[in-house]
């Protein structure tokens, strides 16, 4: 190792190979990946799906000079800079921005590693980094442009000097975060912030030049981005910001389960195949504890990165789509900005673990292993429902035939579906829930054709529930949400049916309940059924 440290160090072209090797990694996963612009009609992923397509409409207008409030509806950063970038491949104009993004967000990672890591580990930390997340920035998505600049902004706050000319990069850097998705803003200004704090009880002074020269080119990036969304879209912060506050936030109680299913439980017990999920979870559970070797050595890294993660959590965490399953609504390209925290400091373990003792790593293992069995040990129960607590709005008097845990009886809507239609649950009280079951094997083709699902505290004001849903069979249906509390639940049809009646057999509510008494068989993978969830193949936190 201390060879390769002395090659590695020495070595003038080592920056260059990396950032070489990560371009070749990047350009190999665009080209296999089935849904770019030319593998796949129409246009790839920007005729496919909405997000890219709303990219490249406004890129589009731009590049035509007509951006009008029509076609308004992301942030202003990320298309302008791929009509800057966009020359040399207009096909794809977003391509050769993401290459670039990436390639600066390895090679700034890879400066930061050297700090705290031995050359060799800090190397292997960035090919790690570079093969872990390619993927994560080959389809067009705005958190590139966040990835990128909070990379670059550890790597000045840990690397360089608080002049004024770095704090004026500092700000630029925070200011494109705003202008790209706008509350990433908060991931900078904590980085910055923490930097001076730190800087200033270490060394007792406050760098007042780098904090000048950073409100004043953050200011300035803000103002110019407010100034020209309002002109365009007649709104300071535009479409997207309002979007997203319409959708809503999260219980606080339900996000140590979004992010143990965001981080762990995508890949334990999702099965997705999903090959970045089986590389990056274990550098996942090293993390904390590279954070705490990493104190002893280096404070000031260590401190920019809780920042980092403490930030993203107040960020992303309350955001709907940041759940337990995430691979379902294609959010996981969230954790990329983490990636530098998360494989800098699991790559620190495995230079400083002799620094700790046995006793140490046996009770970090302990907890390790535990983190990974806790879903085992937890299983679902029903939630109580009474005959009288169901409601619809067509064939009232057979709805309790739904909830009375016969599913030989049923409830059907006595006519072929139509939009509309829909079927309440009122259990009585406040509970938690986070699964809902819907058995129809009883009627075969009397399925829900689109459905909805909606939550609400009085049975008047509804609040529709982002969720995901998947077949157990053909006439089986499970739909989950990030844990919730809530007193009525509402299924409605949002497509009809000219020849299928709506039929529902058996429907099942389902919570989080305490730890089995029989907790050796859930650790050896033994999962007997809940009352009334039988139907159930995996759990899901």
């Amino acid at each position: 190792m201390k060879r390769l440290d002395a090659v590695v160090s020495s070595s003038r072209l080592v920056g260059g190979g990396l950032t070489a090797y990560a371009a070749i990694v990047f350009l190999v996963g665009y080209l296999n990946d089935a849904m770019r612009p030319g593998a796949a009609a129409p246009n790839g992923w920007y005729g496919a799906w909405f997000d890219q397509g709303q990219y490249f409409k406004m890129f589009e207008f731009i590049s035509q000079g007509a951006l009008g409030r029509e076609s308004w509806l992301y942030p202003l950063g990320y298309p302008v800079l791929a009509h800057l970038t966009s020359w040399p491949y207009p096909n794809d104009p977003f391509v050769l921005l993401n290459l670039t993004l990436f390639c600066l967000f390895v090679w700034l990672s890879w400066l930061l590693f050297r700090t705290f890591c031995e050359a060799g580990l800090a190397l292997a930390a960035a090919i790690f980094l570079a093969s872990s997340s390619a993927q994560f920035f080959v389809t067009p998505w705005t958190t590139s442009v966040t990835a990128a600049c909070a990379a670059a902004l550890l790597y000045v706050c840990v690397c360089r000097p608080p002049s004024w000319l770095w704090g004026t990069v500092a700000g630029l850097l925070a200011g494109l975060m705003f202008a790209s998705r706008i509350a990433d803003v908060i991931i900078g200004v904590a980085i910055i912030a923490v930097s001076v704090a730190d800087l200033a009880i270490r060394e007792r002074r406050i760098p007042w030049k780098f904090v000048g020269s950073t409100a004043c080119s953050l200011g300035i990036m803000a103002v110019t981005f407010l100034v020209a969304t309002h002109h365009f879209s007649g709104r300071y912060l535009g479409l997207y910001f309002e979007m997203n506050r319409s959708q809503g936030a999260s219980s606080i109680w339900a996000i140590p389960f979004k992010l143990y299913g965001y981080f762990i439980d995508s890949w334990t017990f999702h099965h997705s195949g999903a090959p970045a999920l089986v590389r990056v979870v274990p550098a996942i559970l090293l993390c904390p504890a590279g954070l705490i070797l990493m104190w002893r050595t280096n404070q000031r890294a260590c401190l920019l990165m809780l920042a980092l993660a403490t930030a993203w959590t107040v960020t992303y965490t309350p955001f709907v789509a940041v759940t337990a399953f995430t691979l379902t609504f294609g959010s996981y390209h969230y954790a990329k900005v983490l990636f530098p925290l998360i494989m800098g400091s699991a790559c620190f373990v495995c230079g400083a673990w002799q620094s700790r003792s046995a006793r140490f790593w046996a009770i970090y293992g302990v907890l390790v292993a535990g983190v990974i069995f806790m879903p085992k040990l937890i299983t679902f129960s029903k939630i109580g429902v009474s005959a009288t607590s169901v409601h619809a709005n067509c064939r009232l008097d057979a709805a309790s035939r739904a909830v009375d845990g016969d599913a030989t009886w049923r409830w059907d809507s006595g006519r072929p579906q139509q939009a509309g239609m829909y079927f309440d649950i009122d259990f009585g009280r406040t509970a938690w829930c986070n699964r809902v079951v819907l058995d129809n094997r009883g009627s075969p083709g009397d399925g829900a054709r689109k459905l909805s699902v909606w939550s609400s505290s009085d049975g008047h004001a509804w609040k529709q529930l982002t969720m995901s849903s998947r077949q157990l069979s053909p006439d089986v249906t499970e739909y989950l949400v990030d844990p919730l509390r809530l007193r009525w639940l509402r299924l409605r049809l949002e497509e009809g049916d000219t020849i299928h009646w709506w039929s529902i057999h058996e429907l099942v509510g389902l919570r989080k309940l305490s730890a089995r008494r029989t907790w050796w068989l859930g650790v050896l993978g033994y999962r007997p059924p809940a009352p009334g969830a039988t139907l159930m193949t995996r759990e899901y936190v």
